[in-house]
């Protein structure tokens, strides 16, 4: 299986060739890996982690992959995918770059009461 949770999954290289060539005063990046790939997290000028539960996090992966059928996969090897790749790449890669966040979230709070920290923190480093 492929393991969509490993910061080398994504393409780092195309997304900081965007933000490089980007002539916008602000470029927002958003993905689970992030500041886990050093070269992304250089160019950051406000870092923001979203935390929210394990199992609240487990239980929305799962409704959306049924919902959208992702992969074509039986409900049987979602779960084993979430056990054996999702959970162990959070607490290999995401949960500990935390530490380079600026700004943790709740990802269950209201979107207002975030997007008011998320532009208090970006007025300071104006």
């Amino acid at each position: 299986m492929f393991n969509f949770n490993h910061p080398e999954s994504a393409d780092n290289a195309a997304a900081l060739a965007r933000v490089e060539a980007s002539e916008k005063e602000i470029v927002v990046m958003e993905g689970l890996m992030l500041l886990a790939v050093p070269e992304l997290l250089a160019r950051a000028d406000v870092s923001v982690f979203v935390e929210l539960e394990a199992d609240i996090r487990a239980v929305r992966r799962l409704e959306r992959d049924v919902r959208t059928s992702r992969h074509g996969w039986p409900i049987d090897k979602m779960a084993a995918y979430y056990v054996e790749i999702v959970r162990v790449g959070h607490e290999r890669y995401i949960e500990p770059s935390r530490k380079h966040a600026q700004l943790v979230l709740r990802g269950d709070a209201p979107i207002v009461d975030s997007l008011g920290s998320i532009l208090a923190l970006s007025e300071q480093h104006e």
